[in-house]
């Protein structure tokens, strides 16, 4: 599906954030894993949330998608075998394989997209030194035997994802307790803040000590609130601060725009984007906390709105999705931007780095990849003149594609975006939100 979109007249425009991909994921996870009857409460059920549910009752869970998000009405159980498709995402596969190692003696892992070329090397050696018999570093997978308790050694730098999969899984080891030991500095720290979070919510106890973390085997997943009336106990995913990003900065570039459902005080690492922004010169401003409707906290307005924009430098270590969205913003500035430290992109959805380049070159602006202490800058030299016609190519990948929205917003004229459908990943309602809440002309080619 190919799309073009121009900007609209969007002057403080109001637009509810999608909830957190990352806290549902996790909540699924933690709530297939406990003994409850568990209602995940999310105004969005992405592609990649539904690969995680569909995990999930792959494993004996019985999942209910209903209007207010998901019903998890029976657990997960142990078994003999079983065959987990993982889609696209990356979070899925690597939550679930240590998961699903724990509890089946047979596991066939297998995903599509670009997932089969990402690797998964660090996580498969650490399950192969306990016991595990791993057939490859990249899906498909065949992974078979009984997971060991004991020492995990992985490193901090490569992804947080697979501390979290194995900390959703060793608590329920019944054969001992077990450490994850960090041999690099953690990257990303706040998404593994984010997992222990959820797992403290279910009364699963992690002890953290500089880079080890201890996990008591044979705990109990179980949410400690009150159920409702139909026996469900409710969670609530926060506002994504990833999606968030990509629509604030749609009024960094040209316009302003409040999300509302914000928590400035979110553990998930993306709200730095603020600081991001800031720095980057668009306006910021923050309103008190929002009256309850029904008795839901809706957060602040957090509005972000264009303004004489200058380059900066930003390191991306920590925040490699939020980097499509800055580099378009910084194609609009008055001065060159740099994104340090950001070769992890190059293994997400897309080389994403590749792609960045590609959709800047397509905006009349450019930039270059400089290799520096083993790791990556992006360097974004601003738009030198918009061209008559600009045409993105998505790359399947929904990054890219919101990205190119913010082109449109910040060019003034209409652009190209081919692939658009990949925005199902993780925003299906994206070019709604841009055609009903921003008033920007968006036609399907």
């Amino acid at each position: 599906m190919d799309i073009r979109i121009a900007k609209g007249k969007f002057n403080r425009a109001s637009v509810e954030a999608i909830s957190s991909k990352s806290y549902v994921h996790r909540d699924l996870i933690a709530g297939g894993l406990s003994k409850d009857k568990i209602s995940v409460v999310t105004n969005i059920k992405s592609e990649d949330m539904h690969a995680t549910a569909g995990c999930l009752v792959a494993m004996g869970a019985e999942i209910q998608d209903i209007k207010s998000g998901f019903s998890i009405i029976r657990n997960v159980s142990p078994g003999d075998k079983i065959t987990l498709d993982c889609k696209e995402s990356g979070s899925t596969a690597r939550f679930i394989m240590p998961v699903a190692a724990q509890l089946y003696n047979d596991v066939y892992m297998s995903g599509s997209g670009r997932l089969p070329s990402r690797p998964f090397a660090e996580l498969c050696n650490a399950l192969r030194a306990h016991g595990l018999s791993v057939s490859s570093d990249f899906l498909p997978v065949n992974i078979s035997g009984q997971l060991k308790p004991g020492c995990f050694k992985l490193p901090g730098n490569v992804s947080s994802q697979y501390i979290s999969g194995l900390l959703f899984a060793l608590p329920v080891n019944e054969y001992g307790d077990s450490v994850i030991e960090l041999t690099s500095p953690l990257e990303s720290e706040n998404y593994v803040r984010m997992t222990i979070s959820v797992l403290a919510d279910f009364g699963i106890g992690i002890k953290r000590e500089e880079n080890r973390f201890f996990i008591n085997g044979g705990q109990k997943y179980s949410l400690d609130i009150k159920p409702d009336e139909e026996g469900f106990k409710r969670i609530e995913a926060e506002g994504d601060w990833s999606n968030g990003s990509y629509v604030l900065s749609m009024g960094a570039a040209g316009g302003s725009i409040e999300a509302l459902n914000l928590d400035l005080t979110s553990l998930q690492g993306d709200r730095a984007y603020i600081d991001c922004i800031k720095r980057m010169g668009a306006g910021v401003s923050v309103t008190e906390d929002l009256p309850l409707s029904d008795g839901v906290k809706q957060g602040k307005r957090i509005a972000v709105s264009h303004k004489e924009l200058k380059g900066a430098v930003i390191d991306g270590k920590n925040i490699p999705d939020l980097i499509p969205a800055l580099a378009v913003v910084a194609a609009f500035a008055d001065g060159e931007s740099t994104f340090c430290n950001v070769k992890r992109l190059r293994i997400k959805e897309s080389d994403r780095i590749k792609e960045i380049l590609k959709v800047l070159e397509a905006m009349g602006a450019s930039g270059e990849a400089v290799l520096k202490n083993d790791d990556i800058d992006l360097i974004v030299k601003p738009v030198s003149r918009v061209p008559d016609e600009i045409v993105i190519d998505g790359a399947n990948d929904h990054r890219i594609v919101m990205a190119g929205a913010i082109a449109a917003a910040g060019a003034g004229r209409p652009v190209i975006i081919k692939g658009a459908e990949a925005v199902r990943k993780s925003y299906p309602g994206f070019f709604d939100m841009c055609r009903d809440e921003l008033k920007m002309s968006v036609e399907v080619l």
